[in-house]
């Protein structure tokens, strides 16, 4: 999650993401978006670029995506 919070700030992007929230039950993270992003917008496209890149699994606008294993993730 933190990959994900640095990576959007660094593309001015962390300003669109209202909240991320990771379930530990079932190893998923879950956003909520700012009004106004669409699912099939440039904004959510290059957001779900960044997840896929940081992320290991989480929920996309109500389906679960997968990005680069966990043990992948680098740490910052």
């Amino acid at each position: 999650m933190a990959n994900f919070a640095e990576a959007s700030y660094e593309r001015s992007l962390a300003s669109y993401v209202k909240s991320l929230f990771y379930d530990s039950k079932s190893n998923c993270c879950s956003f909520e978006f700012i009004q106004g992003v669409d699912q099939y917008g440039p904004i959510a496209g290059e957001l779900l670029e960044i997840a896929r890149e940081t992320i290991g699994q989480f929920e996309w606008f109500g389906v679960i995506e997968h990005g680069v294993p966990l043990g992948a993730i680098e740490k910052s």
